[in-house]
This record gives C-alpha cells, structure tokens and sequence, in this order.
C-alpha cells in the first residue's frame, strides 16, 4: 500500500471510531434523566473536538488546508514586502557607510562565458551622484534581460557585496520614487547562501521562508503568498557568498542551482565559479556576468588624495607620488600598488592612514612587508585602535555612527577575536552568520546548562518546600515529610530539563517557527479556539475516564450502575477549568503571533522580541494558572495553606514554563553569563555587537550579525586560536539527535502514574478490591514501559 493509501486507512479507521463512540454515547440518552444528557453533552464536546481535529489532518494531508488568497492580496502582500526589505537595507547601507562621501572608482564590466568582456556595467563612479545612477542603468538592464539573472564574480575584496547592495537599492527605488519612475516590477530579497543547504529544502521553499521570516505581514494576508510570490518571479532572491559554502557541498549547491528556474542574483568569488562551472557545464547558461576590472595605482591614489587635509605628512606625498609614477613598482611601493588594486586594501589604508596626524612612512621602509597578504593583516590590526579613534561616543557623529559607550581596543579585540574563533571551529566548515540563538551550541559545554536548570529547579523546590513544611504539612507525614516530597518533586522537574539540555543548545527564536507555519489568525480568533477546545477536551477526559471505569464494572460486576456515581459536578467543574485553561493557551499563541510582527529582522530586535514573548508567557500563567490550581488543591483546607499551595504550584509553573518550548533567549543568556565570567565576552553582548555594527566593524544581515569583511573575521580567529589556545573547543559534530518532547511528556506521566500506583499496592496490600489491584498494577506496568522508553531514548542519544 503506498503513502496515499495507508492515509485512507487511517482516515477510515478514524472516523469508524469516532461513529462507535458516537453511538455508544447516543445510547446513553435519558429524555427523564436532565444528569444524564449533560453528561452525553460533556462527552459528546470532546468527540467533537476528535472529529474536527481528525478532519482537519485530513484536509492538510491532502493540500486542501485553507482557501488560496485572492489575487489582490498578492499584489497588496508583495507591497508591503518591498517596502520592509527598503527599510533594512536603506538603513543597513545607511549603517555602514561604505565609501562615506566619495566611492571607490571600481569599474564592472559584462563577460561572455569565454570572459571577454562584451561592455561596461558599472563605470568607475566618483560621487554619490554618479554611483546611484549607474546602478539604476545596471538596474534596467537586469529588467530588460530575457532572463532576469546576474552572476557577479570577483576576487576577494573586491566589492561584489556592494554591488548587490547597489542593486538591490536600486531595484526598490520605485516605491518611493515620483511618477516619472516604473512602477515597482520585483522584490529583490538578500539572503545568505550559507543559509540555504541544498537537498534538505526546495530552493523555492526556502526563498518562501525566507520571505515570511523578514516580513510576517506577507502570511498574515494567505498562507501560499510567499510560495506564489517567488513561483511568479515576484520576488528576485540576491543569494550573496556562494564561495562560502563548504566546498563538500558546493557541487550540491550548484546542482540545484542549475534547475531553478526563478530570476536570480549571485555573487561568488571567481575561482569557485570557474570551478563550479567545470563541473556543472550547464549552470545558469542564460544569465549575465559581470567582474571588476582591478584598480590602477594612480587611480587609488586620487582616491586617497580626496581624503587628505591640507599640510598632511610629507610621507603621503611621498607615496602618492610613488603610486602616480609610470612603474614598474617595486618593493615596498610595489606590494602597495599590487594591495589597492583591491577596494578591500584600498579601504584599509584609507581608514587606517588617512587621518589627522597620522604618517604612512612606515609602510615605505625597505623591510616593510614582503607581500599583500601581510600588509593586509598589518592593516586588520591597526583597524580596530583607529576605527575607536575616529568614532568616539559624542554627539557630533550622527546617532546611526556612534557607539553608545567608550571602549578599549584590548577589550574590542578580545572579544570579536573570541566570536571569530567559535564561528571557526576545527574540522568543521567556518561560518559566518553570527546567529544569537547559536551561541550556546558554539561556546558552552552541555553539562552547563544542564547544571543551571538543574540549580534553579532545586532553589524553587527548596522554597516551596520550606513554604508547605511551614504552613501546611500533611497530617499523616513525619516532620519534614512534606518538604521531602516537594523538593524531590522540583528535582524530578530539574532532572527532566536538564534531560533536555542538549536540544536546547540548538533551539531558535520562537517567532522564527510562527512566521513559517501559521498564517497569522487574530487574537480574538485563537482565544476563542481556544477556550472551545479546552473546554471539550477537559471535559471529554473526565467523561471517558469515567466511562472506563463504568465499562469495567459492567463487565465485572452484575450491573454498571450510574455512569458518574458522584452526579454531575466532575463534569460541569471540568469545562470552566478547561474553558480557562483553553482560554489560556490561545491567548499564549495570539501574543506569539503578534510579537512575531515586531522588529524581528534585526538581531537585537528578534533577541527582544523572543525574551519578551518567554516572559510574557511565563507571567500569563504566573499570575493566573498558578493561583487557580493552588487555590483548587488546596481548597478544603485552612487559609495559610492555601497560600502555601499557591506558593508550590505557582514555582512549579515558573520552572515549568521558563524550561519548555523553544529557549533561544534562556540559552543566549547562560552562554553570555558563561563567557563574561571567563572574560572572552562582556555581559551586555548584544549592545556591544550594536556599536561594533555602528563601529562599521560588523554588519546586519537581517536578524544575524556578519563580520565587515571575511578576511577580517580569518585574521581575528587566527590571532585568538594562536594567543589563547584551549580557550575555544570544537562545536559538537552533526545535527543534534532530537527527542521527541510529545512521549517524553507521556513517558514521564506515565512514570508518575507507575509510581503513585505502586505506592498505593504497598499501602493497601490485602485489604483492596480486585478491581483497584488490577488497576494499579495496570498503573505500575505503563510506568515501567515509559521509563524503558526513556532509558533507550537517552542510551541513542548517547550513542549519536
């Protein structure tokens, strides 16, 4: 039978069972007894709730899960996206202030797949001015082609990211341009190659993520948006570093590349092309290619004049000269001719050299350095004292350049050195998205977090604890009996999270899973739904609990007797409490899909928003769940121990809560707190990570940070792994094996039950009823078969 088939068969067992249940709680209809019909009317909501929810597997196993959006919702959705992706690269282009008032002349020219050079793209611009309108030309005539697909190639440091960027912006110029401008034809999308792994995810799928995850209006407006919008070439994904992904990989990569069939951008370092090219002879066979031509001596040498106050060092004049000159250039004004053809070196030496007070003479000396690559590291070393130098925390720099708070360039160093080293971990593939939610997986040791969740479970076990023992001990325990047991409670909890720990490492923000999985419905909407479906099932697990226990004296007795022999109030009790719990946990998912509209596309806004969304979260059920089931427990008892039982459960949801879901932001900060203790980070990371982006240091890409350039980030990992060696250890290999969190709840339910069962055949041994000895020894055997499932889910994980 194939997949489609065994659907069916299950499908048709279901409802065959929900139609028995049906008919067996029909016939419990009493048209004298109103008790009876409100107890088939219980039943019959959870039946309900396991028919809709059966349906609605159904509908989505076959694709027919919500109707399509309309057309106008397309257009209205592909708006409002391109209107977000302006914004973050507006301010991003804004943020790093490339080229400050005067661009670098790099001239860009298109190449025939022989790499001939056919015309110019790109000519050397040397104004504001000038750049944005020959990206706007480089714009028309990617619109104008057939294909509507560019390949930018280049070598290292050659500015093939900037001029995505400058595509990008010009692509989007539409929507805020005047009438005299096209409308608005494709949303050109940034996304990082190194993202997208190849052969787990459609392309097509992946750019559709992508989209909901930087705008969540767009399925908020039809759950197919995304996937229609980049299906219809609405949306041109720019896919930057194409050279970074791992060379185990590339083949793959550019394989999948070679189907796609959707406008593209790339830019990728031209020795991997090439390479790509000998093994995938057909990739992108109809797109276009542009390469920078390198910069000439004299040309790097206006461009620095431009930067130079009047009575600089004479050193200056004296290497400008030597750069102007008809060459050949040799020995140290050599290795400089051969740095600033590269717009990366040219840079360098522009913010390294080009200040007030400062004199190149020592990179003229006859032992000066032997070749590019080493004046490149001398310059990645004077970066970071210079860059402080020139952007001190004061307000006459404009608020988006300037740092928040003063910094020692040790500190700096030190701590961009430590990130660059655990983005590079040995035998693994070095990365360069510098993702918050990943730096537990990178930087802390398993057993730390296990020990901290461990830790607080206990502290709130002992408090409550203390708490019980004090107000309210149970009259049949020994002294300190209470206490025992509710500590032992707390610290079966903190085994359990700490069971967990591992698969905490590598969870992400929560709102990254909302965007790509639920159209958005309103809060209204989820509360209602909610309440609905707590309300029945509650309800339905109070009535067929007792319709188990109905059924067995039936069979064991002469007669069942009453279906609920203590009338009506379990299940009139049951729908409040599950209405509320209901109530509850729609209004949880509404807030989750509200924040996950927030600024969740800069990395310090989506670190706000999933600590945020954890804290809410908790305190909803702090300060409503914990009270209601405290005061329930305890409510035939005295005053002080009704506090007292609030006390115990409303630390146990604290515990609950702040270890269960998706941890990003909990596991972002033990890692930091973790690190700042060791002095290879400061506690305030993030803020810190904002002013180095201010600093022009780092880079935005969305919600994570990237080092400014590449070799910047290779040149501070090697100096950390060479002056602090043993401080950064590998990060684990492979995925993570998951545990699956549904039966490892059911598992430990049902260990709990065995328990509680066989401590009720110890106590009663001899005098209960058989009915209660073979329900209790039922209890013990679940809670030996969940804790072997725990056993063999822990001995895999251990083994992988």
């Amino acid at each position: 039978m194939d997949r489609r088939g065994r659907h069916y068969a299950l499908y048709g067992v279901g409802l065959f069972l929900v139609t028995l249940g049906l008919a067996a709680i029909l016939r419990q209809l009493r048209a004298d007894d109103w008790k009876i019909s409100l107890e088939v009317l219980g039943a019959s909501l959870g039946l309900a709730t396991v028919a809709v929810s059966l349906q609605l597997w159904h509908r989505r196993a076959i694709g027919r899960a919500v109707v399509t959006a309309p057309d106008d919702a397309v257009v209205a959705a592909k708006a409002r996206l391109a209107q977000q992706v302006q914004k973050i690269w507006q301010d991003e282009a804004r943020m790093r202030d490339q080229d400050g008032s005067r661009p670098i002349p790099v001239t860009w020219q298109y190449i025939d797949r022989q790499g001939a050079v056919t015309e110019v793209a790109l000519a050397g611009a040397t104004t504001p001015d000038e750049a944005l309108h020959q990206a706007d030309l480089l714009a028309r005539k990617f619109l104008a082609s057939p294909s509507r697909r560019l390949i930018v190639v280049g070598a290292r440091g050659t500015g093939k990211t900037t001029v995505a960027l400058q595509l990008t912006l010009a692509l989007l110029r539409p929507v805020t341009s005047g009438p005299e401008r096209p409308p608005l034809d494709v949303v050109p999308l940034p996304v990082s190659a190194a993202d997208w792994s190849a052969g787990r995810a459609d392309f097509v799928d992946w750019i559709a993520q992508e989209v909901s995850r930087l705008c969540p209006d767009v399925p908020s407006k039809g759950w197919d948006i995304p996937g229609r919008l980049v299906e219809n070439a609405h949306v041109v994904p720019v896919l930057d570093g194409l050279d970074e992904i791992p060379a185990s990989q590339r083949a793959e990569v550019f394989a999948a590349l070679s189907d796609v069939t959707t406008p593209l951008i790339l830019t990728c370092r031209t020795e991997e092309f090439e390479e790509a090219l000998q093994t995938q002879g057909g990739l992108l066979h109809d797109a276009s290619r542009i390469r920078p031509e390198p910069l000439t001596p004299a040309a790097a040498a206006t461009h620095l004049r431009a930067y130079l106050r009047p009575g600089s060092e004479s050193a200056w004049e004296e290497l400008l000269a030597a750069l102007e000159g008809p060459g050949p250039h040799t020995g140290p004004v050599g290795v400089l001719a051969a740095a600033v053809a590269s717009p990366l070196d040219l840079g360098l030496l522009r913010i390294t050299y080009a200040q007030p007070g400062t004199s190149p003479a020592e990179l003229l000396r006859p032992d000066a350095y032997a070749d590019v690559p080493a004046l490149r590291g001398h310059f990645f070393d004077l970066l970071i004292p210079k860059v402080l130098r020139s952007r001190p925390p004061n307000k006459k720099l404009p608020a988006h350049l300037r740092p928040s708070r003063p910094y020692k360039a040790r500190d700096v160093r030190q701590w961009l050195g430590f990130l660059a080293a655990t983005l590079a971990q040995p035998d693994q593939p070095v990365r360069r998205d510098l993702s918050w939610w990943f730096l537990g997986a990178r930087t802390l040791p398993s057993w730390v977090l296990a020990a901290v969740q461990a830790a607080i479970w206990t502290v709130l076990g002992t408090v409550a604890g203390v708490a019980i023992g004090r107000y309210a001990p149970y009259a049949e325990m020994p002294d300190g009996g209470t206490w025992t047991v509710a500590l032992l409670a707390f610290l079966l909890g903190g085994g359990a999270s700490a069971y967990y720990a591992p698969d905490a490492l590598y969870s992400g923000p929560r709102y990254t899973h909302l965007v790509t999985t639920r159209s958005g419905p309103g809060l209204g909407r989820l509360a209602l739904l909610g309440t609905l479906i707590g309300a029945s099932t509650v309800t339905a697990i109070v009535a067929f609990n007792y319709a188990g226990e109905w059924f067995w004296r039936a069979v064991t007795e002469d007669s069942g007797g009453a279906l609920l022999p203590d009338g009506v109030t379990p299940l009139l009790l049951a729908f409040p409490y599950g209405a509320l719990g209901g109530l509850l946990f729609g209004l949880v998912l509404g807030t989750d899909s509200a924040l996950a509209g927030g600024r969740v596309h800069t990395p310090i806004g989506s670190l706000r928003v999933d600590r945020f969304g954890g804290l809410l979260r908790m305190a909803t059920v702090f300060f409503i769940a914990g009270p209601l089931i405290g005061w329930t427990a305890w409510e035939n008892r005295r005053d002080d121990e009704v506090v007292a039982g609030m006390i115990f459960w409303i630390l146990l949801v604290v515990g609950t809560t702040l270890f269960s879901g998706r941890r990003a932001w909990f596991v972002y900060a033990v890692a930091v707190g973790h690190a700042a203790a060791r002095r290879r980070l400061p506690l305030g990371l993030m803020p810190f990570l904002d002013d180095a982006h201010r600093l022009g240091l780092m880079r935005a890409v969305g919600p994570v940070y990237q080092f400014r350039h590449a070799e910047f980030q290779d040149h501070l990992a090697r100096w950390y792994r060479q002056t602090h060696p043993g401080q950064v250890t590998g990060e684990p290999t492979g995925d993570p094996q998951p545990r699956n969190q549904v039966w490892f709840i059911v598992s430990s339910i049902a260990v709990g039950l065995g328990l509680a069962c066989a401590d009720t055949l110890v106590r009663t041994a001899g005098t209960a009823p058989t009915t209660d000895l073979v329900a209790n020894g039922g209890g013990v055997l679940l809670g030996v078969l969940g804790a072997g499932h725990l056993l063999w889910t822990w001995r895999a994980a251990r083994r992988h």
